[in-house]
């Protein structure tokens, strides 16, 4: 690991390339009428392992890129209505009880058609019911759609897509250990990552004009953004203990707040960091794929 400075230094250059060519990129495809997500990518490609091998990429550069996609995730929470998202939360329970048991098995076949054996293809059948849920929320707000109830939907599915991939991986690892699989073990464990959701939905929202009105009251600058990032924070942490994504507390934090009174400043707020430091996220992955 090198010293603070040379991390630092890494770090500027990142923010240099991912703001200037990565931005570039992003009007390319912009003017093409393509999603500028697309140019983030492409710039990590061309500037990353794979060609040039300028995108430094290292742990510091790596844990900026992943704050930068848990605002996003805060961010598309806020932009979303806690009512019609819990109204519906039953349907975009099915839809993706349907779209992980198709994910699943087509992993689970293509890793069988390639030779592996059953224990190996079950993984990659895991692997394939995840979902990336950081493109697609770029991409909802860069056409505009976040909004919507298609929107809500693609967000709804990616959230409970976190708990399934979660109970698979654990059926799984629990097989692979004892042969067999432990049925109280997947319950407790699914039981206790949707509780927690749930928990700091339903608890965030019942409190979160109470919040904001003492933010309000404050006298020093930025408490409403600084109060609620501190939430999200706190939220995002507690999730090692639950065995999710810390993306998972992102969204449900900001969920939990979407309507409450002068939100929209915080938001705003949001979205401005979110859309400067996701970049470096995106071009850090793109640029540590070697496609040679």
């Amino acid at each position: 690991m090198g010293s603070a400075e040379e991390l630092l230094l890494s770090l500027m250059l990142a923010l240099a390339l991912a703001m200037i060519v990565g931005k570039l990129f992003e009007e390319l495809f912009a003017r093409l009428k393509f999603p500028p997500v697309i140019g983030d990518l492409l710039a990590g490609l061309v500037l990353g392992t794979a060609f040039l091998g300028i995108f430094p990429v290292n742990d510091t550069v790596k844990v900026i890129g992943w704050f930068g996609v848990m605002i996003l995730l805060f961010y598309a929470g806020l932009e979303t209505r806690y009512r019609d998202f819990m109204r519906n939360l039953k349907l975009y329970g099915i839809i993706t009880l349907g779209e992980a048991i198709a994910a699943f098995t087509i992993g689970y076949l293509i890793g069988i058609a390639f030779g592996y054996p059953p224990k190996s293809a079950y993984f990659i059948g895991a692997v394939l019911e995840a979902t990336s849920i950081s493109v697609s929320v770029r991409t909802l707000i860069e056409i505009d759609k976040l909004g919507t109830p298609e929107g809500y939907t693609v967000l709804g599915v990616a959230v409970l897509d976190d708990l399934t991939a979660l109970i698979t991986i654990v059926a799984g690892a629990a097989f692979v250990t004892t042969g067999k699989f432990d049925v109280v073990t997947l319950a407790k464990t699914a039981s206790l990552a949707f509780l927690f959701w749930i928990a700091t939905v339903v608890i965030l929202h019942r409190f979160s004009n109470k919040i904001m009105s003492l933010a309000f009251s404050m006298h020093v600058e930025e408490a409403m953004a600084s109060i609620l990032l501190g939430i999200f924070a706190l939220a995002a942490y507690l999730t090692k203990y639950f065995g999710l994504s810390p993306l998972v507390a992102a969204y449900a934090t900001g969920l939990a707040f979407s309507e409450a009174r002068g939100i929209r400043r915080v938001s705003e707020r949001m979205r401005f960091l979110s859309m400067i430091f996701s970049v470096i996220f995106f071009m850090t992955t793109a640029a540590e794929l070697d496609i040679r």
